[in-house]
Parts: structure tokens; C-alpha cells; sequence
């Protein structure tokens, strides 16, 4: 599937710099797949609980509280040390799961993955929200198009390492390798330099934060990603988990295909139309209406379809909140993520509770407990601001 160029004027800021902010979330689903993808593994080989595998998907967020308020230092600058150093730590985290670490080396570098990402994404997306201007949803759609594309990867790679010698502890070597190829590539790109801020060039993160708190649309934007980080790979993990129980083995993997599926056709349209109201509803209706489907105890044939509405409501919805996100203040599109990830944290524990549902009652408890957060993650998503408005739509705002 090929990608529409950028715009000339996000690529005349820099290539190197727009390509890696492309390919970034592409490589961040990636790796983050595989701890969700290998619940199943981890609880045969290692001889984890399902609620042990439940805390670790946690830990992924909890580390957001180690390495959020650091990312946010790329409103200052330091863009290059911050992304190079995340992909570094990356790779590192994910050679514990590699080695089959006892868990609670598996705690801290789970912990550790969660803080990296942070380090690794927000410096890139913050240079491309600086250049993009008002195609910065459609360059969005294209960056969650290769992201979509990338999740394709981690479910064959496992699937392949469950069919060959290569085992998902390989499939966890081959990851960390990447990244750490990717680290060296950033350690030899330019960033641009940060958007000033109008407010003075000495003010604190600290005052910042302060003054964002007043915002009602962060804590709209903390409401949407409290709901969407449980709907994301750790639904997944516990539908492909649920499958596997039931003997489907290795292809409880394909359940995946649903989710890459939709989320590419999503992405898709994103990146061709951009953003405005009426995709974002039917982006809304088709997230609860799959995340239902997906929770039923369905055969793989009929959960497949359910994942795929996900995948398609999931991408439409994520691009409106990264859009949000990344345009609320020009010049904090560092802190302002940082923000939202801090202030729904909480979000850690709805996984912990999956696994300890999914250990006293049903996989499919879990999966339904899960599901009923698309509800009020729609009415949430249809409050933000932001966006492309069509011409009809006009009228109405100056009314």
C-alpha cells in the first residue's frame, strides 16, 4: 500500500526528521504488541498468572509516570538525545522478555518499556506538529496508515515463531534489533528546533501545567485516553488470550488481521480526507458497536469481523484525539501529551482487573468489562474541538 507524499512544506523542514515521525508509531505498536500477544506464552513457559500478565500491561502505562514528564523537555528542545535515548532503552526492555527473565526483572523492564516510549515519540511528533500546519491530520492518517500496516508485523512474527524453531522469545531478539538500528539512525537526524512559546521563553513546565489544567478540553482528551488504552492491545491480548484457551493455538493470531485490517482502511481515509465531524461520529458508532461483537463468546470466524469494526472505529478516533492533542497549544505539543498521559494513568489498572476477571470468572468477562468504555469514550470524543469543518457545517458555528 503506498503513502501519499507529504507536503512540500513539512518536507522542506527537514526528511529525515518527517520520515522517522512517520514510521515511529509504526515501531512503538509494534514492540508494544508482543507482551499482549504472548500472554498466552508467558503464562505456559514462564509460569505466569493470567493476572501477573495483566499487571505487566499495566506497568507499560505506568511507565508513562517515568518518562512523560521527561518528554516533555522537547518544548525546550533536546529532541534528538530524548528520541535516541527512548528507542535505546526500548531495546533494552524488550531483551528481558527475550532472555525469559524471572518476573520481577520482567516488572521493572516493562516499567522501563512504558517511560521509553514517551522519550522516543513525543520529541519526533512535536518537530512534525511544528512544520505541518493545517495538514497535520492527513499527514496523521498517513503516520496511523504505516502504524496500521506495522501492526501486521509483531501477529506474523508470532505467528512464525510459533510455527518454527525462532519461538516468541525470538520474535522479541529480531524486535530489539530493529530498534536498536532505529536509535542509531535518530542519533544521526536533524530536528527542528521548537515553536516559541508566546508566553515567554522562561516559562516553567510547571507553570505550563498549571495553565493547562484550566483547559476543560485536556481532561475531555485525558477522559478519551483513559477508555482507549484498554481497548487497545490489551483487548486484543485477551481475545487472542480467550482463543488460544479454546485450542486454536497459533491461530488465535489471525484475530489480529481484524483489527490491521480495519485500522489500515481507517488510517486511509484519514490520510485522503482529514478530519471533520460526521467521520468522526461514524468512527464512534463503529468502535462500540465492534467492541461488543468482539467481547461475545463468538467462534474466531465471527470475532474476526467484530475486531475489524474496532480497528476501523479505533483509527478514526485515535486520529482525532492525536490531532487534538498535538494542535490544543501550538507550543506545548509535548507537554500537552504529557499532561494526558499523566492524568490517566488510572487507565493502568482496568488491564489488571481484566486479568484478575479473566482468572476468578471468564476471559470473556474481562472482554466484556472492557468493551462497555467505548460508550462513553464516543460521547467524550464527539466534545473535542479541533479539527476540519465542511463548508455546510460553517453556517452552523456562526449561528
Amino acid at each position: 500500500m503506498s503513502v501519499p507524499p507529504a507536503p512540500r512544506a513539512v518536507l522542506t523542514a527537514g526528511v529525515g526528521v518527517v520520515r522517522c515521525a512517520l514510521v515511529v508509531r509504526l515501531l512503538d505498536e509494534w514492540w508494544s504488541y508482543l507482551p499482549a500477544g504472548t500472554i498466552d506464552d508467558q503464562v505456559g513457559d514462564l509460569g505466569l498468572s493470567y493476572g501477573q500478565s495483566g499487571w505487566l500491561l499495566a506497568l507499560l502505562t505506568l511507565g508513562g509516570l517515568l518518562g512523560s514528564p521527561v518528554a516533555a523537555l522537547a518544548d525546550r528542545g533536546h529532541r534528538r538525545l530524548l528520541a535516541t535515548s527512548g528507542a535505546l532503552v526500548i531495546a533494552a526492555g524488550l531483551s528481558a522478555f527475550a532472555l525469559a527473565a524471572p518476573f520481577p526483572l520482567l516488572v521493572v523492564a516493562a516499567t522501563l518499556l512504558g517511560g521509553a516510549s514517551d522519550l522516543m515519540i513525543r520529541p519526533l511528533e512535536s518537530s512534525l506538529a511544528d512544520a505541518a500546519g493545517g495538514e497535520l491530520d492527513r499527514l496523521l492518517g498517513r503516520q496511523h496508515l504505516l502504524t496500521w500496516a506495522g501492526d501486521f508485523v509483531a501477529p506474523a512474527l508470532l505467528g512464525i515463531g510459533a510455527a518454527t524453531v525462532i519461538g516468541w522469545r525470538g520474535v522479541f531478539t529480531i524486535t530489539l534489533v530493529v530498534f536498536v538500528a532505529f536509535a542509531l539512525r535518530l542519533a544521526t537526524t536533524e530536528f527542528p528546533p521548537p515553536v516559541a512559546d508566546p508566553d515567554g521563553a522562561g516559562t516553567s513546565l510547571m507553570r505550563s501545567a498549571r495553565s493547562l489544567l484550566r483547559r476543560r478540553e485536556l481532561w475531555l482528551l485525558t477522559a478519551a485516553e483513559f477508555a482507549l488504552l484498554p481497548l487497545d492491545e490489551a483487548f486484543l491480548g485477551f481475545a487472542v488470550a480467550r482463543a488460544a484457551a479454546a485450542g486454536n493455538g497459533a491461530a488465535a493470531q489471525l484475530l489480529a488481521g481484524g483489527v490491521v485490517a480495519g485500522g489500515l482502511v481507517g488510517a486511509a481515509v484519514v490520510s485522503r480526507r482529514g478530519l471533520d465531524r460526521r467521520l468522526v461520529a461514524v468512527g464512534c458508532g463503529l468502535l462500540v458497536v465492534g467492541a461488543g461483537v468482539t467481547a461475545a463468546p463468538l467462534p474466531i470466524a465471527g470475532t474476526i469481523p467484530g475486531l475489524a469494526f474496532v480497528g476501523l472505529g479505533t483509527a478514526i478516533i485515535w486520529a482525532k484525539v492525536h490531532h487534538r492533542t498535538l494542535t490544543l497549544e501550538p507550543s506545548r505539543s509535548a507537554t500537552v501529551p504529557t499532561m494526558v498521559s499523566l492524568l490517566s494513568t488510572p487507565a493502568l489498572l482496568v488491564p489488571v482487573a481484566m486479568g484478575v476477571t479473566a482468572d476468578r470468572l471468564s476471559i470473556t468477562a474481562a472482554l466484556v468489562g472492557a468493551a462497555v468504555l467505548a460508550i462513553p469514550l464516543a460521547a467524550v470524543v464527539l466534545a473535542l474541538g479541533g479539527g476540519r469543518v465542511e463548508p455546510a457545517e460553517l453556517d452552523t458555528l456562526d449561528d
